[in-house]
């Protein structure tokens, strides 16, 4: 790789980390600050279903317009918007004002985010694409850690508003970083010439929808394993602590994200590292078993305590392993013409199962025993995994 590309990676990785931490310490402080002003727990989380599903939405038209036109634009656009609305953050005291500022985000999330990976794998060589991506993927893992740690104090000395002041002027430093980045997406000359006449909402759709029939196989796997994944990710964050404490006492349950949190550490550059050497869908299905398993252990910890260690560092490995194997999938297999577009619908899978595992385990855990419920999506997800390794080898054949 020569001077140009690392310059461009360090820029796209500065304005990742910077993006990731404006974007966690929203997620983490809004809720705080709607019951701050007066706000009820039933608007804390419906502002964060809102603001998911709206980018969630934008990005069946990002996706495709990030391929026609570049990630660039579109990279500047979502931290435009993150500048611009963070800070009206601090300034909101009713809930209406809340949920219209983080649909302004929800633009920073859906334009910035897919097209961002895309970016990234075309600034690697192709041969290490993957690892590199797996790297890019740790930046968010520890923006979390570092804007969880540092923005607690700062909102006791400074209170909301001048934390979320803070947060847009990181968001700031990453439009610099972007707009410094020598950010390009090759393209033909007929290629340009039919994105100008193709750029409606229509034209973008249809082109998405060309795109997913195109590599309909590489869709199933790669956008189904993410969402089984996402559905037991967020099994995991929302349930897994308050089983253990409950069923099992003795056992530390507030390790267990932590564990998590390190499994996934180390989950995202092997995964990127082991798709760069195969890159099948065989190492989908590798961690997509380890995340089956990692979840029927937690139903064996109220018997077993000292499992708990090893269920949450195979979850990490699992969940994490498979979101970042998948997108390095698409990375190797999917064109720079389509590959902002498929990123974009596996990010929506992602935030399409997380936003649906709180209501459909939810209604589980009313109807039968919890560490049933856990067990037994534990099998569906090693099931599913296996189902796409026969599939699979079916379709080589």
């Amino acid at each position: 790789m020569g001077k140009r590309g690392t310059a461009t990676l360090a820029l796209l990785f500065a304005a990742g980390f910077c993006a990731y931490s404006c974007n966690h310490g929203s997620m983490i402080y809004v809720p705080l600050a709607v019951v701050g002003f007066g706000g009820d727990l039933f608007q804390a989380g419906l502002q964060a279903t809102v603001f998911l599903a709206v980018a969630v939405a934008l990005r069946f038209w990002f996706g495709p317009l990030a391929d026609r036109r570049g990630p660039k634009p579109l990279m500047l656009a979502g931290m435009a918007a993150y500048t611009v609305a963070t800070p009206l953050l601090g300034l909101c005291d009713t809930f209406p004002l809340v949920l219209a500022v983080r649909c302004v985000q929800a633009v920073g999330m859906a334009a910035f985010f897919p097209c961002a990976l895309s970016a990234v794998s075309e600034a690697a060589f192709q041969r290490s694409s993957g690892l590199t991506l797996g790297l890019y993927r740790l930046v968010s893992s520890v923006a979390l850690m570092v804007s969880a740690a540092a923005l607690f104090p700062l909102v006791q000395a400074v209170g909301y508003k001048g934390t979320f002041a803070t947060l847009g002027a990181v968001a700031a430093v990453g439009f610099l970083c972007v707009l410094a980045a020598p950010v390009t997406r090759p393209r033909t000359e007929a290629e340009g010439s039919a994105a100008e006449g193709k750029a409606s909402g229509a034209g973008l759709l249809a082109s998405l929808r060309r795109m997913l029939v195109a590599h309909s196989h590489l869709a199933v796997g790669v956008l189904g394993a993410t969402f089984v994944a996402a559905l037991g990710y967020g099994l995991i964050s929302s349930f897994a602590t308050p089983f253990v404490e409950q069923a099992a006492p003795a056992a530390n349950a507030g390790l267990l994200m932590a564990l998590v949190g390190a499994g996934g550490l180390a989950a995202n550059p092997v995964a990127g590292w082991l798709v760069d050497r195969y890159p099948s869908l065989g190492v989908l299905v590798g961690f997509g078993v380890c995340l089956g398993v990692g979840t029927g252990l937690l139903a064996l910890v109220p018997g077993v305590s000292a499992l708990l260690p090893v269920a949450g560092l195979v979850l990490g490995i699992g969940y994490f392993g498979t979101v970042t194997s998948a997108v390095a999938l698409i990375a190797k297999s999917v064109a720079p013409a389509g590959r902002s577009s498929f990123i974009a619908m596996q990010q929506n899978c992602i935030d399409a199962g997380a936003g649906l595992s709180g209501v459909f385990f939810g209604a589980l855990f009313s109807l039968i025993n919890p560490a049933l419920v856990f067990a037994l999506w534990g099998v569906v997800t090693t099931g599913a995994a296996l189902g796409l390794a026969v599939g699979n080898g079916r379709r080589r054949e």
